[in-house]
């Protein structure tokens, strides 16, 4: 990439940048969400971004295949962020919105294997055999308030929220299906090498079918592992998840364990 005081250039296989996600895992805070989970989204493509910021406002703009790999279906898709950032010596806040469009087409949902939009195909509600015009938009909001001691010190404690929600649609020939994803964290750090998220997340795949909402909530332990001011460089993360449908299905439970080194960013 190619970067100065008229903003950053990329090109190639490039993060897209969508709500809270940057497309680069070391960077994630917890864990990943249902949109990327389950398909909605993608974290990287091969395209051209161009990111910019100035006087607390940033945007990123990003050209992709739609598929993270070779371009077989020969479509444009484009995703862009915006956003507004405001930080002090104890807080800092987010306000976003972020929009997706693509096309696909046989050439790219037929094959097995092959990703539209640069994600999993999982979660796409679509009859791969027809094209399809995809269409995402979403807002965000997040805090962060510095509760002991000073920030970057290693007596540093933070709690914070995050807020999130999307809504899409997929028009084919014979159908419109839509979808709707909304998600809510808190975040507390009640000593100086521990830290702890609760999130609910909830998602519907096709608005207009009952009973297949998907419910999500987790509950995770994060403790800082590396002494003093470096304590957020390297963190091991355990995270239990409890998964359940609308439609009363058996729940399902899972349990993550990561360690992530990811030196903080200043915003």
């Amino acid at each position: 990439g190619i970067g100065g005081a008229w903003g950053r250039l990329r090109l190639g296989l490039i993060p897209l940048a969508f709500g809270f996600e940057e497309g680069v895992e070391s960077e994630r805070r917890w864990l990943r969400p249902m949109t990327l989970r389950y398909g909605l989204l993608g974290l990287r493509d091969i395209g051209l971004s161009y990111s910019v910021g100035a006087g607390g406002f940033f945007s990123d703009w990003t050209l992709h295949n739609g598929e993270s790999g070779e371009d077989r279906d020969r479509e444009i898709w484009m995703t862009a962020r915006w956003e507004y950032r405001l930080r002090t010596d104890r807080m800092l806040w987010r306000w976003g919105l972020s929009g997706q469009v693509g096309r696909t087409n046989p050439s790219s949902t037929d094959p097995v294997g092959i990703v539209p939009g640069g994600a999993p195909q999982v979660g796409l509600e679509l009859d791969p055999t027809q094209a399809a015009q995809i269409k995402y938009g979403g807002v965000h909001i997040s805090s962060d308030w510095l509760i002991g001691g000073s920030r970057g010190s290693k007596d540093d404690r933070r709690f914070g929220f995050t807020l999130e929600a999307l809504a899409g649609e997929i028009a084919q020939a014979l159908s419109t299906g839509r979808v709707r994803y909304a998600r809510a964290d808190i975040e507390w750090e009640p000593w100086s090498s521990w830290g702890f998220l609760l999130r609910g997340e909830i998602l519907d795949p096709d608005t207009q079918a009952s009973g297949d909402i998907l419910h999500e909530a987790s509950f995770g332990v994060q403790h800082y592992v590396l002494p003093g001011a470096l304590k957020r460089s390297l963190r091991a993360i355990l995270v239990g998840t409890k998964e359940w449908s609308e439609g009363g299905s058996q729940a399902h439970h899972r349990v993550e364990f990561s360690l992530r080194f990811s030196p903080e960013l200043p915003y």
